[in-house]
């Protein structure tokens, strides 16, 4: 992932969980933006790690990677934490734009990015 978005102008330096846990942990140390989770994570899952994460970082965009129908995963977020759901077919499809969306939204140009629970502190470029 870390040279998709180099290849789309965003840079970053990037650290790394390897646990739902250690990825709110980390979330709470370094205050993310923008957390990009994977639903299916070892420990506890992408959602519940969402949830904690929004506890402490309510303006926190999280958008959700999974390989199950969003659908499923929606009903099961019933505090509306999550921003948006993308398909890991349609990952590189769709991130940079999401991304990019969040970041128009929000007036920012500083995010974070993580996959399985890989964080990345991002400023998008251009």
């Amino acid at each position: 992932m870390r040279h998709f978005l180099e290849l789309h102008h965003v840079r970053a330096n990037v650290l790394e969980a390897c646990s739902g846990e250690e990825g709110v942990l980390l979330a709470r140390k370094k205050k993310p933006d923008i957390v990009v989770a994977d639903f299916a994570l070892g420990g506890i899952n992408g959602l519940e790690a969402a949830l904690q994460i929004k506890k402490y970082f309510s303006k926190c965009s999280i958008i959700m990677l999974t390989v199950y129908e969003p659908k499923e995963i929606f009903r099961r977020d019933r505090r509306g934490v999550i921003r948006f759901f993308i398909s890991k077919s349609d990952l590189y499809e769709q991130l940079v734009p999401v991304i990019n969306r969040i970041l128009r939204d929000s007036g920012t140009n500083k995010i974070t990015i993580k996959q399985g629970w890989q964080h990345e502190s991002r400023t998008m470029a251009g």
